[in-house]
């Protein structure tokens, strides 16, 4: 997994993502400590990848509606970058999504845990 850090301008037409994503980070630190491990687009593909309480995750953060097309796809190219890579413990894969769409516009893989909001991720987590 790639690990190059890479700056984001304050004025970036993403910064409510990266907002998002500190607000995940967040969550997590306040509910149960830091995360040991936080790296954000490895290769490219899910929004973080971090481990948190000994276990690994994977995170895809979506804020806006996409189509049910556009989410097969997004799925479909994390699909095969996770079956690709090397895992020593394979990581659970998190959707933080704020979209309010239907599951079935969403096809999130089987086993993804699927919250809608960052609060919700610490206990579920808590559980696994």
């Amino acid at each position: 997994m790639k690990t190059a850090q890479k700056a984001i301008s304050g004025v970036s037409q993403r910064a409510e993502h990266w907002i998002g994503l500190g607000d995940i980070w967040i969550a997590l630190t306040l509910a149960g400590g830091r995360p040991n491990e936080w790296v954000t687009e490895p290769d490219g593909q899910f929004d973080a990848a971090f481990t948190w309480c000994n276990r690994p995750y994977l995170l895809e953060y979506q804020r806006t509606p996409i189509t049910s097309k556009q989410w097969a796809s997004k799925w479909e190219k994390r699909k095969r970058w996770y079956t690709a890579q090397p895992w020593d413990a394979r990581p659970r894969v998190v959707l933080v999504d704020l979209t309010g769409q239907q599951v079935e516009t969403i096809q999130a893989p089987a086993g993804t845990i699927h919250v809608y909001h960052p609060d919700e991720l610490p206990p579920i987590l808590t559980r696994q």
